[in-house]
Formats: structure tokens, sequence, C-alpha cells
């Protein structure tokens, strides 16, 4: 993983965006879903909003491959799993197919089987795509290395309690920092700006399911 991560970092020109969310929507969604006595995972939910947006800019889901577009059959998008210091990134296929139970579902498979050191290689390939995750930390924010064979990285951080300013009264509200990482080759900066503003339009509006 730290020679992909360096070969990444030296040829894939990085493109930044950043974006607070509301999570209003997406805590009630949550609060009222469960699979086996457990809530949804917050990673199911940001899967979603995420395969819902490709819907509307199919371009962030591509990749380059030798200078070509390559656009996949269907929305496969990995999920970073780190254990001690090592990270992997199993892939979800076909998350636009899925609802956010069988997500959580298989997220949580493929967590187990990382942990457990029986992940296979298929299960790590195909993606485009990348969901990182770290609201576990008390950390607003962070940067997302683009994957060799992705063209995109979504970063999340800690949902934080903050006051906001909605129809002239200040409300406190749970909102989250969110960093989208775009190869600029591929994804210019209206795009994935674009792209951005329609998972925040997911997420806040709860049009997940």
């Amino acid at each position: 993983m730290a020679r992909a991560v360096e070969k990444s970092w030296k040829e894939i020109p990085h493109l930044s965006i950043t974006a607070s969310v509301d999570m209003t929507a997406a805590e009630a969604i949550r609060a009222k879903s469960e699979v086996g006595g457990a809530r949804i995972s917050y990673d199911a939910i940001f899967l979603k909003s995420m395969a819902r947006a490709v819907e509307s800019f199919p371009l962030v889901a591509a990749k380059l491959e030798e200078g070509r577009i390559v656009r996949p059959q269907g929305v496969h998008i990995a999920v970073a799993v780190g254990i001690d210091n090592e990270l992997y990134l199993p892939v979800v296929r076909d998350v636009e197919k899925k609802d956010i139970s069988t997500l959580h579902k298989e997220v949580a498979d493929l967590a187990a089987k990382v942990k457990g050191r029986t992940l296979s290689a298929h299960q790590m390939s195909g993606g485009s795509m990348a969901l990182s995750n770290l609201g576990m930390y008390p950390i607003e924010a962070f940067d997302g290395i683009i994957f060799p064979e992705h063209s995109t990285i979504l970063t999340v951080g800690a949902i934080q309690r903050k006051p906001v300013v909605l129809e002239g009264e200040v409300r406190i509200r749970p909102l989250v920092t969110v960093k989208l990482a775009a190869d600029h080759r591929l994804i210019n900066g209206r795009t994935a700006a674009a792209f951005v503003s329609k998972v925040k339009e997911i997420l806040e509006s709860g049009k997940i399911l």
C-alpha cells in the first residue's frame, strides 16, 4: 500500500474541494434504520449518497487508463479500512443498486475480512472511487490520497454540534466536513464542486433511500 500511495501522490494531480454538511436528516434516517439491532453505519449512508450523486455527474465514477477515459458499468466504491498501521480498500460493487441496509451489511462483512486477513484480491479490485471516514475520531477534516486506478476519494470527519444561522435564528446543528480529492486530469474544479454540492444536497434533503 505504501508504494501505491507514493505512486499516486507523484503521478496524480490532486484537486481538493471542501464542504460542510448538515447531517440532521441523515441522523434521522439512521435512527429509524437498524440491521440486526444495530444502527445503519454512516459509511452506508455516504456510499449511497455518493452513488446517487454519480447519477448526475457520471464522470466522477470514471477513471483514466493509459490516457483513455474508462466508464465502469455500475458504481463501485472502495471503503478505507485500517488495521494497525495498514490500510485496505475493499470495494463495494454496484452501490447504486443496493439499499442502505444491504450496504451496511456488506461494509461490515468486508471490514471483518480485513481484520481476519481473509480479504481476496478480487475484493480489492474494480473500484474507481473511494470513501474514507474517520468520524470516530475528534477531527474536523483530512486530505485523502487517490488510490491508483481510482479518480476520486471522499473523506469524512467527525460530526460536531455547531451553531448555524437558519431563517435569521441561531440554531445548533450536527455538521460534518467532507473533502473530495479528484484526479485533475479527468475532473475539473467545476465538476468536482458540483458533485460535492450534489452529495450535500442529497444528505441534507434526506433523499438517500
